[in-house]
């Protein structure tokens, strides 16, 4: 049985490898599962944080690209591990 975490996802919404309408699909069935809120709010440049009453937040980072892993990513994901 899957148990809420927080999570954080990051999307290229021109990725060719996997399709952003995948993703986003993958990123809602996360949120639902997380009793996140419908809205996100920034938490960061390009970064929606959706709160959860349980702790368990969601982060998006969608950016207009490709499959290729951003420069700036890796200080946010440990700003997000430093947080949850």
């Amino acid at each position: 049985m899957l148990k809420p975490k927080p999570a954080m996802h990051i999307a290229g919404q021109s990725d060719p490898l996997v399709k952003y309408e995948w993703q986003q699909a993958a990123m809602e069935a996360v949120r639902q599962l997380n009793g996140c809120r419908a809205e996100g709010k920034p938490w960061a440049k390009q970064c929606l944080i959706y709160e959860s009453e349980g702790g368990t937040p969601f982060v998006s980072l969608i950016h207009p690209g490709g499959h290729q892993f951003l420069k700036a990513a890796p200080l946010l994901i440990v700003k997000f591990f430093k947080q949850h």
